[in-house]
């Protein structure tokens, strides 16, 4: 049964393959998913744990270079919007973050994770941004990944080495290993299914059937029971503030009626799935939201950013060029722990890299934020394809608030090329709009919208009624 669950997962991921052969810039989903695709695999193939540990982020690697090439090659515009203020922003911290090295404390830290982070860091700034031109690109990456949501979901829940222990669940491999404590990163799923549920609340399709709004439905609740099972809190609640806030940009109508109904039902729904999941996953899922869990959880994030302000205020001679990348090591240091950092971007930025490293994140956050509002406020007039950027804008907001809780930026944070494919597909929509490539879908202000009306205005079709069903189609 083990064997055949295998060859099945392979199989489907094969045809993932394909399908980014056939169409290139499904590569994005493979980027994507790879995480959550690796744990799966290692769960069946001990080889794929130790031997060869790389195999499945190489694959995927090789897909995204084979779909940027095959794009290449039939002659698609790749690298319009590619150069960008985010995108010039975040090269120069990350030269920063290099350039820090020479005057860190904590050398070997730093380039230990320079030397397991610097392929991310490749495929990120370079390769990924270039895997999707247009904002209906992100369409079919957007059912792709509800669908790959789904099965990634049935896979864990029936894989031989998932359990749930101290309230997170995982993959346990120290059958392998022969220890007793060797588990597979718990937030690789929670940041892949809080992803999934983000992107099933925010999408509007043109497809109105039945199939797509149950594979919706699956997703978001299939997305948000994989964030709960894995314990991390700041997952679930993260993709459900993402959701609701941005619900209403992404809706046909926008008003304060329509934002408080979906955070009542948010509200009920999340209730629900906690009660769900409190009869499912019983006593150990709830200590994971228990007061004394979450208070203990808080107190240490804060206990290491208090730590390494201290520590940088303390060396006024470090604030403009920071204390050096991964100086966190020589602050706070633990034998038990190894190689560690803040857990926050914001502190690590000011501690590690000064008020030069925070400046560059701090522009590159700012160009993202006003791209983002020229997205929506371009794409106004076309419910589909506002609701492509909005998803994709609540996916980057999502990973920034996590990463204020987690990760490194000398980790190659995903945070970076959400960012930077933000600023791309802005700058490429406003571009085809001034060149006449798109219609204008900018909404008036001196004039109440109807959406139906300036929709079909923009596209040189007549407004639908009853008597006439819409016939709108993307140029």
């Amino acid at each position: 049964m083990e064997l055949a669950l295998f060859i099945l997962f392979v199989g489907l991921c094969a045809g993932g393959v394909a399908a980014c052969v056939i169409r290139p810039p499904l590569a994005l989903t493979a980027f994507i998913s790879m995480f959550a695709v690796e744990q799966i695999l290692q769960s069946y193939q001990p080889v794929l744990i130790f031997q060869y540990a790389w195999a499945t982020n190489a694959a995927v690697f090789a897909i995204c270079f084979f779909c940027l090439g095959n794009a290449f090659l039939r002659g698609q515009d790749l690298f319009t919007g590619y150069i960008n203020r985010v995108g010039i922003a975040l090269t120069l911290l990350l030269a920063w973050m290099l350039l820090s090295i020479l005057w860190t404390p904590s050398p070997d830290a730093a380039w230990h994770f320079l030397g397991i982070s610097w392929p991310y860091f490749l495929m990120q700034m370079t390769v990924v941004p270039l895997l999707v031109r247009r904002t209906e690109d992100l369409d079919i990456n957007f059912k792709a990944m509800m669908l790959s949501g789904i099965v990634i979901a049935v896979f864990i829940a029936v894989s031989p080495r998932t359990d749930i222990v101290g309230g997170r669940l995982g993959v346990d491999l120290g059958y392998i290993a022969g220890v007793g404590d060797f588990r597979t990163n718990p937030l690789a799923l929670a940041d892949f299914g809080a992803g999934q549920a983000i992107i099933a609340a925010l999408y509007r399709g043109k497809d109105k059937s039945k199939f797509w709004l149950a594979v919706q439905t699956l997703a978001f609740i299939s997305g948000l029971i994989v964030a709960l099972a894995s314990g991390s809190r700041g997952q679930v609640l993260g993709a459900v503030a993402c959701s609701a806030l941005l619900f209403p940009l992404a809706a046909a109508r926008r008003n304060i009626g329509q934002f408080v109904t979906v955070m009542v039902f948010g509200a009920f729904s999340g209730g629900v799935l906690y009660v769900i999941y409190s009869i499912v996953f019983g006593a150990q899922g709830q200590s994971r939201w228990s007061t004394t869990d979450v208070r203990g959880g808080l107190a240490d994030r804060f206990n290491m950013a208090l730590v390494s302000a201290e520590a940088y205020l303390n060396a006024p001679a470090f604030w403009i060029q920071g204390l050096g990348a991964s100086a966190f090591n020589s602050i706070f240091f633990n034998t038990d722990i190894g190689f560690w950092y803040p857990h926050n971007v914001i502190i690590e930025s000011f501690v590690e890299y000064g008020l030069v490293g925070m400046g560059f994140l701090g522009l590159a956050l700012l160009f993202t934020a006003l791209a983002s509002a020229r997205w929506i406020k371009v794409l106004d007039l076309d419910q589909h394809q506002r609701s492509l950027a909005v998803a994709w804008i609540g996916l980057t907001l999502f990973t920034f608030l996590m990463n204020l809780k987690q990760g490194a930026l000398l980790n190659a944070p995903s945070l970076f090329f959400y960012m930077w494919i933000t600023a791309k597909l802005v700058y490429a929509q406003e571009r085809d709009v001034k060149l006449g490539l798109a219609p204008d879908l900018t909404a008036h202000d001196d004039q109440p919208i109807d959406y139906d009306q300036d929709a079909a205005d923009a596209y040189g079709q007549p407004a639908h009624s009853d008597a006439n069903p819409p016939a709108i189609t993307n140029p």
